[in-house]
């Protein structure tokens, strides 16, 4: 655990932020749990639905359960950045987080995190470094739903492999789901996560992430948006980011749309996020990263989980 704090701390700098780890997934290639073609990487055929549910012959061997789908799944598309104004939000708000995995059912490279509710949502996102995923880097955050039954089936498999949504796709029976097929996730919360680095010489390789201080120097446009509003954190690290509906970040979005504010053209494959400058620091900019506030009240990073 010491050991991956300090990976993802090590991703912190703007430059990098955050996608030292995606950068790895790109030397890992189709090496991925449910991401294998049958022309790169043998993997055993998955027992369909189909075929489990008309076995009834004992003379017919018991079709093996794959560790991955033996099919490249479709273009899953999940959250990234803002859902659409119809888009009904995931319910209810709340909801009490019994396990938090890797979605890949490995560790660093860090691919993913899904997320299992008590209510049986599962909600997850996952990495490429191929043609699947809106933008063939990553899912965004998806959502399926278990029933009480399905939960304790993810609950009491300790293999991670066994554990990773696509594989539970075609593994689980059709009565441990409630709505077995992923859907876009839709948050009710946002966190807007603030941080600035200063590249003059001898200043704090770490940057500044403190909300208080860095909402000062925002223009008021922005900073009255933001000034005064509770805190959430995200999982990975320690950091307050600024808790808003909604419908507040859809306003403070575009604020920062109309005022033609930069935007990193490679990290909003993953997130919003937008830069603006300090006034009177040359070349000093503050990043608004938004992030999507989960059931049991955490934001993740849309970088790694």
């Amino acid at each position: 655990m010491d050991d991956d704090r300090a990976f993802k701390g090590r991703l912190r700098d703007q430059t990098a932020y955050p996608f030292a780890a995606i950068a790895v997934l790109a030397l890992a290639g189709i090496i991925g749990l449910g991401l294998a073609t049958s022309e790169g990487v043998e993997v055993a055929p998955a027992a369909s639905l189909a075929s489990r549910a008309s076995a009834s012959s004992i003379a017919t061997p018991k079709p093996r359960i794959a560790l991955a789908p033996s099919l490249r799944p479709p273009r899953f598309r999940g959250l990234i950045g803002l859902p659409p104004e119809a888009a009904a939000p995931s319910a209810p708000e709340t909801g009490e987080l019994v396990e938090s995995y890797s979605s890949a059912g490995d560790g660093p490279p860090y691919r993913g995190t899904a997320r299992l509710y008590a209510d049986g949502r599962l909600i997850w996102n996952r990495y490429f470094s191929g043609p699947d995923g809106p933008n063939s880097l990553t899912t965004g955050y998806l959502e399926q739903r278990l029933t009480p039954e399905g939960v304790s089936l993810v609950q009491g498999e300790k293999d991670l492999r066994k554990k990773v949504p696509l594989v539970l796709l075609e593994s689980l029976p059709l009565d441990a789901w409630e709505a077995r097929w992923p859907v876009p996730y839709v948050p009710t919360v946002y966190g807007i996560c603030l941080y600035a680095q200063d590249p003059r010489p001898g200043q704090a390789h770490d940057g500044v992430t403190d909300p208080a201080h860095l909402i000062k120097v925002l223009p008021a446009s922005v900073s009255s948006l933001l000034a005064g509003r509770e805190y959430v954190s995200p999982i990975e690290w320690d950091q307050d980011c600024i808790a808003l509906s909604l419908e507040e970040t859809r306003a403070l979005e575009r604020v920062l749309r109309d005022g033609d504010y930069d935007q990193d053209a490679f990290t909003n494959n993953f997130m919003v996020q937008y830069l603006v400058d300090v006034s009177g620091a040359y070349g000093i900019q503050i990043s608004l990263m938004f992030e999507p506030r989960f059931p049991d009240g955490s934001i993740g990073c849309s970088a790694y989980g």
